[in-house]
């Protein structure tokens, strides 16, 4: 497919595609509630996280994981659920669950 072709395509075509060497992929779209979460998130943290870790929060499930760097540079995984928080130690910020799912 020519690149031409591609944004003719791309002009008409309900769900939205990449052009990448001559192939043309599907782009994973976001949610809403995805959006939700990540602006929730965002909030929550604000400039605490300039050049700091970052945090994942689950789509599917009031989930949230925070992967800490212990000794002889492993790294330990911690989980919070609905009711519970998990803190970020290098921000001294807590993330309560249930706010940024709310």
């Amino acid at each position: 497919m020519t690149y031409a072709e591609y944004l003719a395509a791309e002009a008409v075509a309900e769900v939205r595609h990449e052009f990448l060497n001559g192939e043309v992929w599907a782009m994973a779209g976001g949610t809403p509630e995805h959006g939700a979460l990540a602006v929730s998130v965002t909030l929550a943290l604000g400039a605490a996280l300039k050049g700091k870790p970052c945090v994942l929060v689950s789509q599917a499930e009031p989930r949230i994981e925070v992967f800490r760097r212990i000794e002889a540079g492993r790294w330990e995984l911690l989980e919070a659920r609905p009711g519970e928080t998990i803190g970020l130690q290098s921000l001294g910020v807590q993330l309560d669950v249930a706010a940024v799912y709310a």
